[in-house]
């Protein structure tokens, strides 16, 4: 790791345990038990301490810090237990529109989310679509009177209740082969929020979205027209990062927890820590999180001082982050044992959203199919 980036890490990190002291996981898992969603109380204080303006250029009331800030925020707020979902969705968003946006949008769309005065949700899966984003089905129909009408059908579509703005990947009805982002206000007479039960652990909400006929301006497609998906998914790679930090986040909180009662759990008279059936699996997966945080900061710094395609170290990094991570809180299970299942422990709670990273925002398998391809001229199988 780059000296200057253990600087930014170390400083994200002290900023961000300003939130965390104030907003802990008890915090969180209240919000669980109440089935709410994080509300001003967190936005507010994420924007006082400036973390919501990680990887935003100055110019649009950032402080800059590329991806290797935004990681570090939510690797340090998962480390705590208070990872804020809707961080991940809007970090692509911006991406987006800093990467394809005109002057003009930049300037409407990204500035407010830095006061955390406004929120966005992203909807790209559909049912019939499932990992393969270019069989998409929502449309966008150009009308005579200079706007769009989107209709369609998105699924496990996270905080879009949550959200002011949503950000609908959707393909041109006149060429199937031109897909846009469109800028969905919320709420829409025109959209209608089906929720998803989902067994998470976490203060987040999912739903299934229905567009019906849904007008927008124009100017609320970002990026111009006969664009290729793949262009505009060229933000999915810093997504992929934040991910994977707040995986390791994750992780490390899992082994610290099974560290932390290894060492006092003495059933034989001696700590549980000293056995090498206790030590091995939390050491191994210790060691992974390490490997896998070093390739996440290596991407992150391929991105921010070479401005590199990194689509095969940030989909390396989140793949290799979701396996540690996974290792990690089976190995907390273990060592606790059916304590792990009291709530007091808080490891149990911790399986569902860690157990998930495995399958999005993409499944291993895809993942899998993906580098296959690009890291070894393998032929395409999928």
């Amino acid at each position: 790791m780059l000296d200057w980036q253990e600087e930014l890490i170390a400083a994200t990190r002290e900023a961000t345990r300003g939130v965390t002291a104030r907003l802990d996981r008890n915090y969180y898992l209240q919000l669980v038990r109440d089935d709410a969603v994080p509300g001003p109380e967190l936005w507010s204080l994420l924007g006082e301490q400036g973390l919501l303006g990680l990887g935003v250029p100055e110019e649009y009331g950032g402080s800059g810090g590329g991806t290797t800030a935004p990681v570090a925020f939510m690797e340090a707020m998962a480390e705590a237990g208070t990872p804020p979902q809707l961080y991940v969705s809007l970090g692509f968003v911006r991406q987006a529109i800093l990467l394809h946006g005109t002057p003009e949008q930049r300037a409407r769309w990204v500035p407010p989310t830095v006061t955390g005065e406004i929120r966005y949700a992203f909807a790209l899966t559909e049912p019939g679509a499932g990992s393969n984003s270019f069989n998409l089905t929502t449309t966008a129909r150009a009308t005579d009177h200079g706007t769009y009408l989107i209709s369609g059908q998105k699924t496990f579509i996270s905080s879009a209740d949550e959200a002011e703005e949503i950000m609908v990947v959707a393909r041109s009805e006149g060429d199937p082969r031109d897909v846009g982002l469109y800028m969905v206000p919320m709420p829409n007479d025109g959209v209608t929020l089906q929720r998803l039960t989902m067994g998470l652990n976490i203060p987040q909400r999912h739903f299934t979205v229905f567009f019906d006929n849904v007008e927008v301006p124009v100017d609320a497609r970002i990026g111009s027209g006969g664009s290729r998906a793949s262009e505009l998914f060229s933000a999915l790679n810093p997504e992929r990062l934040i991910v994977a930090g707040m995986t390791i986040g994750l992780g490390t909180r899992a082994v610290r927890l099974g560290v932390e009662y290894a060492q006092v759990r003495a059933p034989f008279g001696t700590p549980i820590g000293g056995y090498q059936s206790v030590q091995h699996p939390l050491t191994d997966a210790r060691i992974h999180l390490d490997a896998a945080r070093l390739v996440t900061y290596d991407a992150c710094a391929r991105h921010d001082v070479q401005g590199a395609d990194i689509g095969v170290q940030a989909t390396s990094a989140k793949y290799l982050a979701s396996l540690a991570a996974d290792a990690a809180i089976d190995a907390a299970l273990q060592v606790h044992g059916g304590s792990a299942f009291e709530a007091d422990t808080d490891i149990a709670a911790l399986w569902p959203i860690i157990r998930l990273q495995r399958i999005a925002p993409v499944s291993s398998e895809v993942t899998l199919n993906y580098l296959s391809q690009a890291m070894l001229g393998l032929p395409r199988s999928y």
